[in-house]
């Protein structure tokens, strides 16, 4: 029996997310990837992608428990995770002296305590599957404007 290697995408509807989406379809992964509220970028994404099973999956990344239901519609649809890419992520632009407290909570929550939750999430799975597992990846992406 072969093993289907699986691979969440947090922002796999943006450039760099969708990218990676692509790479990993392409390489045989089944493919899960999140988005915020870009979805018809997500929905075009997984049209483009006919060789593997793909999941979309939608989340607000910074709540605690739209991640753990993120968490559980992933393995009601894969049995395990291989590698999780964590991607999500947004930019303040404009002076640094001119950051709000409220952007600067936006920005550090979308891309730092998101990262944190998912992996939160995801790692005792991919804990318990490295027993049978020697390819379970966890990856940190970001972006430097």
């Amino acid at each position: 029996m072969e093993t289907i290697i699986t691979a969440l995408i947090t922002g796999g509807s943006g450039g760099i997310g969708s990218a990676i989406v692509k790479r990993f379809a392409e390489a045989g992964y089944a493919v899960a990837f999140t988005y915020h509220t870009a979805k018809d970028a997500a929905e075009s994404l997984a049209r483009s992608i006919d060789n593997v099973p793909v999941l979309i999956l939608q989340a607000n990344l910074t709540r605690e428990e739209e991640v753990l239901s993120l968490a559980e519609r992933f393995y009601a649809n894969f049995s395990h995770i291989d590698v999780l890419v964590n991607c999500a992520g947004v930019a303040s632009e404009g002076l640094f002296q001119d950051v709000t407290d409220a952007e600067y909570a936006r920005v550090t929550d979308a891309n730092l305590k998101s990262t944190f939750l998912v992996t939160r999430a995801f790692l005792p799975g991919m804990i318990a599957e490295q027993k049978m597992h020697v390819y379970s990846k966890i990856l940190y992406l970001c972006k430097m404007y």
